[in-house]
C-alpha cells in the first residue's frame, strides 16, 4: 500500500543522501544527474527504488485530484499549495493556499476538506521532504561545481517549498513552479473511465439545479449555460 511504499522508498533515499554526503566533493563542474547517477548506479536496490519512484508519481497524480476533487479549489490554487498546508484540529480539517480574486490579487486561506485530503497531502509531502533532502545534500556537498542555474534552481525551490514542485527523478533533483501535470496519462486503462470528465444529461440537470449551469463566470462565455 502507499504507507508500506512510501517508507521504503524513503530508507532507500536516505541511502542514496547518506552516500552523497560521505562523498568527496568535486573540483571539477559537473551536472546534478551525474551526481546522484553514480551513486543510484551503486545501490544493490536500484530496480527495487526505480520502481518505487514510478509509484510516487501516481500518488502525486492522487493527492492533486483529491484536493481538486473535494475542496473546490482551481488547478491553480492547488499547485500553490506548499509543505505543512494540511491542519486537522478536533476532527476538523483544512488546507491552506492561495486564493485568486476576481481582481488579479491573492489571498492566502484555508479550505475545508476531508481526511482522505488531509492523509493524500501528509503522505506525498513525506516524498517532498525527501527529496529536499536530496537537494540539501546536492548543494551541501556539491554547491561550487554545478552550474550557477542549477544551484538557483534548487535554492529556489527549497526556500518556496512548494508541495507539487519537486520534479519526480529517481536519478536526479530539481524544482518546477507549475507542478508539470502537463503529460498527464492514466497510468492503469483500467481506470480510466473514471477520468473521463465528460458531461452527461444528468450532470446538466444537476448544475441547473443548484444554479450553477455556467461555461464560465468570466469572459466571453460569461454565463453561458452548458
Amino acid at each position: 500500500d502507499s504507507e508500506s511504499h512510501i517508507k521504503r522508498w524513503l530508507e532507500l533515499n536516505n541511502e542514496l543522501v547518506a552516500n552523497l554526503n560521505e562523498t568527496p566533493n568535486s573540483t571539477n563542474q559537473i551536472d546534478v544527474f551525474d551526481i546522484i547517477k553514480s551513486q543510484t548506479n551503486r545501490m544493490k536496490n536500484y530496480k527495487e527504488f526505480e520502481e518505487l519512484c514510478s509509484l510516487m508519481d501516481s500518488l502525486k497524480l492522487a493527492t492533486y485530484i483529491s484536493i481538486l476533487a473535494f475542496t473546490g479549489m482551481r488547478d491553480h490554487e492547488v499547485i500553490s499549495c506548499k509543505i505543512d498546508c494540511v491542519n486537522e484540529q478536533d476532527g476538523d480539517y483544512s488546507i491552506r493556499a492561495l486564493m485568486s480574486k476576481t481582481d488579479s490579487t491573492k489571498v492566502e486561506m484555508d479550505w475545508f476538506c476531508n481526511k482522505e485530503v488531509f492523509e493524500a497531502v501528509s503522505l506525498y509531502q513525506q516524498y517532498v521532504l525527501g527529496m529536499h533532502s536530496r537537494a540539501q545534500a546536492v548543494l551541501s556537498n556539491y554547491g561550487d561545481q554545478i552550474s550557477n542555474n542549477q544551484k538557483h534552481n534548487l535554492i529556489e525551490g527549497l526556500k518556496v517549498g512548494k508541495l507539487f514542485g519537486v520534479s519526480h527523478s529517481t536519478s536526479s533533483v530539481s524544482f518546477a513552479s507549475g507542478g508539470r501535470f502537463e503529460d498527464f496519462e492514466v497510468p492503469d486503462n483500467k481506470y480510466s473511465n473514471l477520468f473521463d470528465l465528460t458531461l452527461t444529461p444528468e450532470d446538466i440537470d444537476e448544475l441547473d439545479r443548484i444554479e450553477s449551469n455556467y461555461k464560465t463566470t468570466r469572459g466571453e462565455l460569461r454565463g453561458v449555460p452548458y
